[in-house]
């Protein structure tokens, strides 16, 4: 600290006053004020170059404040005066000693919170010039300083005992006196005790206030915001009969409530977790929302009761707490009358990943104030990944260099979340791979695409112009969205919208930015066009070539769909509840006679059509009425069903809350178990059915699904889920590269070998991977690294023993190999595909180059060309399995590289043998489950044959010829699952072209 002499403190106090006087009326304001000031100056241990320039800045803050102190106070005293007692001078001193225990709290918060508090709270200082003292994004300074808001919180809670009990004393007396200018007369000790009561005096206010609502991913429930070009235009009233019929459904009334119990736990150590934000959020309706949540206690758990936003919502429970991931805890679909109950049980809270980065705009600049989403969960298709653009979440923003560091932390899925920047300057995307579970941090810097200017016309059959007409460009590009014309509502996600949507002005016209892949010659996407009481259009476009487009909007022609509901035997149903969905949702009931009618909007792709009747089982069915049809007729014949009774349990007979149970092959909705783990369905009484379970949110606290044989006329059920983490037994993997040093793992899969296929969640990091809560039996850990070949490991977890292992990675080896065709003449084909089996190699084809392939796992070769290959990063000290496929020919060879460094392969291709599964009896084979391997390997992947009820010539499946080993499950079956089926093994051997045969044993 700087030494003051007293004619120093003097003459700047002397200076302090007189301006202090000059910025408030009253001279012991001033006086106060300019004590105040002098005491953080005190208190100050940064240099300064001008010492009456910071303290000038310091008062003038100090007054500001205190002026809009005043100001609301005098508002508050005019509208309501108070008659309330003076507070007894006990209450006065606990409210002192109370004030010095916020002191203390605040001098004992760690860097950094610390001097983020105080620069924001002491000095008064705005967030902007905060972040810049302490050189670092305004985002991590907020985050800062709101941890140690949290952290005076937590330990005055757990001083006081609970929040209302010193929460009341600092509202009732938010502030203490300023500090008066005999401070001068004090040590420096006592100035910082001072300079800190100051700061309790400050932050009594912020400690009892309602925290901010969480920035970003809740605001994806809020409506489009005023100001944005999708809100300002003027919307028409929608009187369509179809909207009217989806806004409450028949039979359905009032809006249910929802009430959701849990508890929240820390995943490393299972302790509760206090002040966690949850809340519940509806994905699907027209108008995502979320409603006011709550906060755990101090026991971790919270009841959060709320109204159902519409019964076709898919709903979420979000978790937020600083510094830890943000969760997601699915709830599915609610179905039934108020009130609905879940109960999801303990759910663990990791720390996930820090993410921060920068964004750039095309011409490779820094992009302030840009918008960022992530979408957390995406899928795969045939066409490639795919995720859910109108799923997105908004978890920040760039700062004004561009930089950004994101509100939530992450944690790792499979395919990885995608971050997405989009604003004025265009839209860019980014996957963001290198998240983990436990505590770390990631960088992703965002590139943005160039935006294209496409304008719009919007005019109605007799020309006139379309106002107030919504413009959506949905992009038809990989990852961010699924190419058809499956409609993507972006319109629905606040501020990701103002990239996408558009809407009309008084003239009908719009003009639309969308952006243009780098390196394509054009862009995908549909442009959609609606309109209340109007039909919509669907045009496809190419960016950047489309240019200036006309629309027509004909006026809306409602299409009516009729028919009859009947028994099985003939009988007409009275009462069944019909349901359609299309461009919108409708309802209707059949009459006395069977019949019902209903008129909707017409919408794209197949309409949907379901049918619900007490006694019976629910019939679906879809339809593609022609454009010019006003109306479609379609029948229904219902099944009789039975009430199926079912309890979820754990293993410790404990009933398991929302897990969701649907029956295999039939495309309805899942009925979700109650906080009392029952649930009811119907289910045909004359046939055998597969229920399958899908545990509750989030999954990997669960082993995995279950799949159970309903035999004909069963009623009643109990089925039992294995939870994951139960302290049973912890995985330690020491990991090393070749030279002993540490590995970095890429991707990591735990799974058990004689159990479900699902996979267990373990944590990664440079030279270690973690995991909990692993159940008795085989397991099998995989590890792909950054470098190198990949590792596997094998090995047995002993009831209450924890495993370590040691796995050091082996100096890669490398193979060169030819493909030759054993075929009759004229039959030889033309591409054979070869790819890597059974062996769990990490190896890469490489190209002629020697480079290794994008998709380095399979590659494809021209027999023209040459059917010469070879491949690197494999494993010596294990068998490498390669297969050659071409139609109904396959070979393959077993690579044993002896310590060598590099191996010659021959793979030689003959007619492929066919296995037959054959059941001696009609058999319900859905969710059968067949592994094959050759002798002394490992199994192959597990073949899931579905669909095949009441057949005994199963299926078959084409081999390689040799010797092979089989093994065979299929579901449980009876009252309950806790006794597993019994895997049936055999082997058989074949011959190119020859058959072989699998009898299914009798159960």
């Amino acid at each position: 600290m700087q030494a003051r002499t007293p004619e120093e403190l003097l003459r700047e106090m002397t200076w302090l006053r007189r301006l202090a006087r000059s910025l408030v009326a009253d001279q012991a304001t001033a006086d106060d004020l300019a004590g105040d000031t002098l005491a953080v100056w005190l208190a100050n241990r940064t240099p300064l170059r001008n010492v009456r320039a910071w303290l000038r800045k310091v008062l003038r803050h100090r007054a500001d404040r205190h002026r809009r102190r005043e100001q609301l106070r005098e508002r508050g005293e005019g509208a309501a005066a108070r008659s309330e007692p003076l507070p007894a001078v006990d209450e006065a001193l606990h409210t002192a000693q109370l004030h010095r225990a916020v002191a203390d709290a605040v001098l004992a918060l760690a860097e950094p919170s610390r001097s983020a508090v105080v620069l924001r709270y002491l000095e008064d200082l705005p967030l902007h010039e905060v972040a810049r003292r302490l050189r670092v994004p305004a985002e991590t300074a907020r985050t800062r300083i709101k941890r140690g808001i949290e952290q005076l919180r937590a330990r005055l809670d757990e001083r006081y005992g609970n929040r209302a009990s010193w929460a009341a004393l600092l509202t009732a007396h938010p502030a203490l006196p300023a500090l008066p200018s005999l401070t001068l007369l004090m040590g420096t000790k006592s100035l910082l005790a001072a300079s800190a009561i100051a700061i309790a005096a400050v932050l009594s206010l912020w400690l009892t206030r309602d925290p901010t609502p969480p920035p970003a991913v809740l605001s994806q429930a809020a409506s489009v915001p005023a100001g944005s070009p999708v809100a300002d235009a003027p919307r028409e009233q929608d009187t369509t009969p179809a909207m009217r019929h989806s806004a409450e459904p028949v039979g359905r009334g009032a809006r249910p409530t929802a009430a959701v119990t849990g508890r929240v736990l820390d995943e490393a150590t299972r302790l509760p977790l206090r002040e966690v934000d949850v809340s519940w959020l509806a994905l699907d309706s027209a108008t995502p929302r979320s409603q006011p949540g709550v906060r755990t206690g101090a026991d971790g758990r919270f009841e959060l009761t709320t109204l159902v936003a519409a019964p076709q919502d898919h709903c979420v429970v979000l978790l937020r707490q600083q510094e830890r991931a943000l969760l997601t805890v699915d709830l599915g679909t609610p179905e039934g009358q108020a009130p609905l109950r879940f109960d999801v049980g303990d759910v663990l809270m990791p720390p996930g990943t820090a993410v921060s980065g920068t964004v750039f705009d095309a011409a490779g600049d820094k992009a302030p104030a840009t918008p960022l989403f992530v979408c957390l969960f995406s899928f795969w298709t045939n066409e490639g990944r795919i995720v859910r653009l109108e799923q997105a979440r908004l978890v920040g923003r760039s700062t004004d260099d561009g930089t950004f560091v994101l509100d939530d932390r992450l944690l790792p899925n499979r395919p990885p979340p995608i971050l997405i920047a989009a604003g004025e300057r265009g839209v860019g995307f980014v996957d963001l791979a290198d998240l983990r579970r436990d505590r770390g941090e990631a960088t992703a810097d965002v590139h943005l695409l160039a935006p294209s200017p496409l304008r719009v016309h919007v005019t109605d059959e007799r020309g006139e112009p379309v106002a107030g007409a919504l413009v959506v460009t949905e992009p038809r590009f990989l990852p961010i969205c699924m190419p058809g014309t499956f409609p993507i509502r972006v319109e629905n996600v606040p501020e990701l919208a103002d990239s996408f949507c558009r809407r009309t002005d008084a003239g009908g016209r719009a003009e639309l930015q969308p952006v243009a892949l780098r390196g394509a010659s054009s862009t995908p996407y549909t442009l959609r066009v609606e309109a209340s009481g109007r039909d919509s259009s669907l045009v496809r476009v190419q960016v950047p070539h489309a240019g200036d487009l006309e629309i027509v909007l004909p006026t809306q022609r409602l299409l009516e769909v009729h028919g009859t509901v009947r028994h099985d035997g003939g009988r007409p149903v009275a009462g069944a509840t019909v349901k359609a969905r299309w461009r919108a949702n409708a309802a209707a009931q059949t009459r006395d006679d069977g019949s019902y009618s209903l008129a909707l909007a017409r919408g794209e792709g197949p309409l949907w059509l379901e049918v619900a009747a007490r006694g019976a089982f629910p019939a679906r069915q879809q339809s593609q009425p022609d454009a010019a049809a006003t109306s479609v007729e379609v029948d229904f014949t219902l099944q009789p069903a039975i009430e199926l009774l079912g309890n979820i349990v754990d293993e410790d007979n404990r009933p398991v809350a929302g897990a969701n149970v649907w029956i295999s092959g039939d495309d309805g909705q899942s009925t979700p178990s109650d906080r009392d783990g029952r649930f009811r369905m119907p289910v045909p009484p004359a046939s055998a059915r597969v229920l399958s379970v899908q545990p509750p949110e989030p999954s990997s606290a669960w082993l995995g699904h279950v799949e159970h044989l309903l035999l004909p006329g069963q009623s009643t059920v109990t089925l039992v889920l294995t939870r994951h983490a139960r302290g049973r037994a912890r995985l330690d993997v020491e990991l090393l590269d070749p030279q002993g040093k540490l590995l970095e793992p890429r991707d990591v899969t735990l799974a058990r070998e004689d159990g479900p296929t699902t996979e267990h969640p373990a944590t990664g990091t440079i030279g270690r991977i973690t995991a909990d809560g692993l159940t008795p039996g085989e397991w099998t850990l995989r590890v792909e690294p950054t470098n190198g070949c990949e590792l596997l490991a094998r090995f047995r977890v002993q009831p209450d023993e924890d495993v370590s292992l040691r796995l050091q990675q082996p100096m890669p080896a490398s193979a060169r190999g030819d493909v030759v065709f054993d075929v009759p003449p004229g039959q030889q084909p033309e591409r054979v595909d070869v790819f890597f089996t059974a062996g769990g190699q990490r190896a890469r084809f490489l190209d002629e180059k020697g480079q290794p392939l994008p998709q380095g796992r399979r590659l494809r070769l021209r027999t023209a060309d040459g059917l010469g290959f070879s491949l690197a990063d494999a494993d010596p000290t294990r068998v490498l399995s390669i297969s050659a496929e071409a139609g109904d020919y396959a070979g393959e060879a077993h690579v044993h590289f002896d310590r060598s460094a590099e191996a010659r392969v021959r793979i030689v291709v003959r007619a492929l043998a066919r296995v037959h599964l054959r059941s001696a009896a009609p058999l319900l084979a859905d969710n059968l489950m067949l592994q094959f391997r050759r002798r002394g390997e490992a199994w192959g992947e597990s073949l899931h044959f579905r669909g095949l009820a009441g057949r005994t010539d199963l299926i078959d499946w084409k081999l390689p010829a040799g010797e092979w080993e089989w093994r065979l499950r299929l579901p449980t079956r009876g009252d309950d699952n806790r006794t597993a089926s019994p895997w049936h093994d055999g082997r058989f051997e074949v011959a190119a072209g020859a058959g072989a045969r699998i009898d299914v044993p009798d159960r």
